[in-house]
């Protein structure tokens, strides 16, 4: 695949099948805050909260799915692959990144370290 057609799927705004992704890898505990809080453009914490109390502090999967979106929703242009690739790095969770990849069509599976699948 082409450089240029690489940067351009991963500065295009997010959909459900990257926040889908990234939901599957916060299973539990509260990360999910820390990446709503660390994105450009952040979720604001009263989001963050009222998100926690309608979907429940014991599912950080529908948590952190339900912020991506909000974030998607409240700033389409800027809430793209690009940016919570960073995000995901900066917060120590780059494996997330391949799933990411994986998703936007720039990785075939048996590419991804067996680690990371």
């Amino acid at each position: 695949m082409p450089f240029s057609l690489a940067r351009e799927k991963i500065n295009k705004p997010i959909n459900d099948q990257v926040w889908d992704a990234v939901a599957d890898r916060f299973p539990r505990g509260t990360s999910w805050k820390t990446l709503a809080g660390n994105l450009q453009l952040k979720i604001q914490d009263c989001v963050i909260g009222a998100t926690e109390k309608e979907k429940g502090w014991r599912c950080s999967k529908e948590c952190c799915r339900a912020v991506l979106k909000t974030w998607y929703q409240q700033y389409t242009s800027s809430a793209t692959s690009k940016e919570l690739m960073r995000c995901l790095t900066d917060m120590g969770l780059a494996n997330v990144n391949w799933q990411i990849m994986r998703k936007l069509g720039l990785v075939e599976p048996e590419n991804i370290p067996e680690s990371e699948r």
